[in-house]
């Protein structure tokens, strides 16, 4: 059995890297298509809305999206207001340009029935559990039709019912994504959002009853408004949540660019029969410049974010010759609901390699008509929310702060503070931002080191005072919004208090006689440095 890791998509740290390769050092050109002088009106409006469309979509990317994000808070917000003003101005041109959109089209009974008859068909056996409507989560989810023991198989999917990243990189619509482009090729996950996008307009899809119970919406903040995004404040992930949005925008842009040279191949191609111009990357996808929006790339972007799971690729191998993990959807399966646990539990969902097939083994026992869960893995509350769209009830033993330390190169004192971090052990600093610090180890003077907790400790204290009164949650956004905060506060507070513990232990050593500051503190580091 090899375990299933559900996979994180963090889209916004490898996308930086592929700029360069992707879309050259070169601006976009904005389009000057222009009305024909002698053509039916309908086409003329049609060109003219194209020539809109592709003057916000150029002026979003070489205004903002070509450049990197503002390191200000401030200057990022502003930023984002403006970025979702142009992705709302392109929504409404493709509106006018008769986009098809089946967003509003609600999960319904009778689309539940036509999926688990689908289900049955193409092999996905079930035992003891039923796909249902779950009023708790606001979805739907598995619950138990009989007595399930411990280590029942309750869902088994067989390899070709799972949406993967092979089945992509077999189809005809994504076979020259793959080989040419390098987000599709290097960035798994965004190569199997855009798969799924072609087969979400696709009319005849393999896959069209398994599309209809997917979520229209997410409680993602790639679905917030400007209000809610402001109500993230002031927690680390305010600043998370709006580098998300802005890579998933920039990584439409691109897409829509590469899409819209689908119409000017088709022109060039019939205005000369002996053309041998290679079709553009995705030109047998069914993208259009109307079809392919911002709408729909980020519910496919969140349907990945929430539902991926790895099973072991038919074809690929890794560097050492090993069978690699590929990311897949896999129906039924991912319609098992979070279930927090804070002990070390049994792997839940596996692959079977014997049968070639997906599958959730009960960890425990279930009663009848009781919901059966699994556990989506220890991860902090932020990743929860940014990644699954929702802040699991309770405490959160993998919880952890982000806490930015800013050294800007204004700062007069830069070249003597660059210094003492060399000292301190940070060579690589520049290349990365996430550090885990042993003050007892790595500090060998006292003085030195009473002031490092003093910096922190004041830290501490005035980030608990910027979050003020949490107000309680009166919707699912605004209660995954406080739990996040709470987790935050919670945390803040036992780092100012370990602060205050470790001081009193440096100036009052006689007060632990069995303990030397230096044990008391190791151990204690290594008890909250997932905290922290």
């Amino acid at each position: 059995m090899v375990p299933i890791r559900t996979f994180f998509c963090q889209l916004h740290e490898a996308f930086d890297a592929l700029d360069a390769a992707i879309l050259g050092k070169g601006a976009i050109k904005k389009s000057k298509m222009g009305n024909p002088e002698n053509g039916r009106r309908a086409e003329g409006d049609q060109q003219r809305l194209q020539a809109d469309l592709m003057n916000q979509v150029g002026g979003l990317f070489e205004n903002f999206l070509s450049k990197p994000p503002p390191p200000n808070i401030v200057d990022l917000w502003k930023e984002h207001e403006r970025i979702r003003g142009h992705l709302n101005e392109i929504c409404k041109i493709q509106s006018e340009m008769n986009a098809s959109n089946d967003s509003t089209i609600e999960r319904s009974p009778e689309l539940l029935s036509a999926f688990i008859a689908w289900a049955d068909q193409i092999g996905i056996q079930r035992d003891g559990v039923d796909v249902v409507e779950s009023s708790d989560v606001g979805g739907y989810g598995l619950t138990a039709n009989k007595s399930i023991s411990k280590n029942t198989v309750v869902v088994s999917v067989p390899r070709h019912a799972t949406m993967s990243l092979d089945l992509a990189k077999k189809s005809s619509m994504m076979k020259k994504a793959f080989e040419q482009d390098p987000i599709v090729q290097r960035m798994e996950n965004v190569a199997l959002a855009l798969f799924l996008c072609c087969h979400r307009l696709k009319s005849d899809s393999k896959w069209k009853a398994y599309i209809s119970m997917l979520p229209r919406q997410f409680s993602s903040p790639l679905y917030f408004n400007d209000e809610d995004m402001l109500k993230l404040k002031p927690s680390p992930v305010f600043e998370e949540a709006m580098l998300f949005y802005r890579t998933v925008a920039r990584q439409f842009t691109v897409f829509f660019l590469t899409v819209s040279r689908n119409e000017a191949f088709e022109k060039a191609r019939k205005a000369s029969k002996n053309s041998n111009t290679e079709p553009p990357i995705l030109y047998n996808t069914p993208f259009t410049m109307s079809n392919f929006t911002f709408d729909l790339y980020r519910w496919a972007v969140c349907c990945v974010t929430t539902r991926i799971n790895m099973i072991p690729s038919e074809t690929d191998k890794t560097k050492d010759g090993d069978v690699k993990l590929i990311p897949a959807l896999i129906p039924v399966l991912d319609m098992a609901n979070h279930e927090f646990v804070n002990e070390i539990i049994d792997e839940a969902v596996a692959f079977n390699t014997e049968s070639d097939t997906a599958e959730i083994v009960a960890t425990r026992g279930y009663e009848s008509s009781k919901p059966v869960n699994i556990f989506y893995g220890r991860r902090s509350n932020a990743e929860h929310l940014l990644h699954n769209g929702f802040v699991p009830e309770g405490h959160n033993s993998a919880d952890r702060y982000k806490l930015k330390i800013g050294l800007p190169r204004t700062d007069k004192n830069f070249q003597q503070k660059h210094k003492m971090i060399f000292d301190l052990g940070f060579a690589g600093w520049y290349e990365s931002n996430i550090f885990m610090f042993d003050l007892a180890n790595n500090i060998k003077s006292e003085q030195i080191l009473l002031a490092a907790l003093k910096f922190l400790k004041v830290r501490f204290e005035l980030l608990e005072k910027t979050y003020g009164e949490i107000k309680a949650g009166q919707n699912s956004i605004e209660k995954n919004i406080e739990g996040l905060k709470l987790g935050e506060l919670a945390i803040l507070n036992r780092a100012k208090n370990y602060c205050e513990e470790y001081e009193k232990a440096i100036l009052n050593p006689t007060k632990s006689p069995t303990k030397k500051p230096t044990e008391h503190v190791s151990r204690s580091l290594a008890k909250k440095s997932a905290e922290v």
